[in-house]
């Protein structure tokens, strides 16, 4: 079995893909489709990016993912590394930011972060997989954070930040590699976040891995159950 991590970067994607014992491949893609087709046999494919997007409606709870709603909930002290999903309606602006953000304004009376929108293609890209069933959402900071005995963990900002997350890795027995294609130019957190999604889509095929939130009635209009993995 071969499960597979993914992580969006500045230039497209990486992704980390593990067997059941150690990492057996480190690699940069420029989009989700050529990501795809270069992994036919994965099992299990975890995505930071998220995947299932709400309509929206007239009250909050129309307009707010219960799966980011309980990632925020569990990352107390970095809630803030969870953000809301753009509504579905909002993927239909494309590159432009202020129709995106007039559209999710129309439709929730809020509007988008540019933040948000610097993720729109990239979830565009992940959206035309959505019935593949391999796929699933992930959040990095949450498989961290259960890695650590559910404790806090610094930001990601300095290399002793960046060290205690390659230790929690190891004891999983994730060790990456010292070299790949790209590894001059990703930058490190991508690549431990990859790896941290990788661990994921792991727990997912062993059936150890938890669902935020445990259970909820949300679901994309292709039918998928949104929920964020770990």
């Amino acid at each position: 079995p071969m499960f597979i991590g993914v992580d969006g970067t500045k230039t497209g994607w990486v992704a980390v893909a593990l067997s059941n014992e150690n990492v057996i491949w480190v690699q940069p893609f420029d989009n989700f489709e050529a990501l795809i087709e270069a992994i036919p046999d994965a099992t299990y494919i975890a995505v930071d990016m998220p995947i299932g997007l709400l309509q929206g409606g007239q009250s909050a709870n129309d307009n707010v993912r219960d799966a980011d709603k309980a990632a925020r909930k569990f990352l107390q002290g970095q809630a803030s590394s969870v953000f809301n999903a753009p509504l579905r309606q909002v993927l239909d602006a494309g590159n432009d930011y202020k129709q995106a953000s007039q559209i999710s304004h129309e439709v929730s009376g809020k509007r988008i972060t540019k933040q948000t929108h610097a993720l729109m293609d990239k979830i565009n890209q992940v959206d035309k997989h959505i019935n593949d069933k391999r796929i699933y959402e992930v959040h990095p900071e949450v498989s961290f954070r259960i890695m650590n005995g559910e404790c806090n963990l610094p930001r990601k900002k300095s290399w002793q930040d960046f060290w205690v997350r390659l230790q929690l890795l190891r004891e999983q027995e994730i060790e990456l590699p010292e070299q790949f294609e790209g590894a001059e130019t990703i930058p490190m957190d991508d690549v431990i976040d990859a790896a941290a999604a990788a661990w994921s889509a792991r727990r997912i095929a062993r059936n150890q891995a938890r669902r935020f939130p445990e259970s909820s009635e949300q679901q994309d209009r292709s039918g998928r159950v949104i929920a964020i993995w770990a």
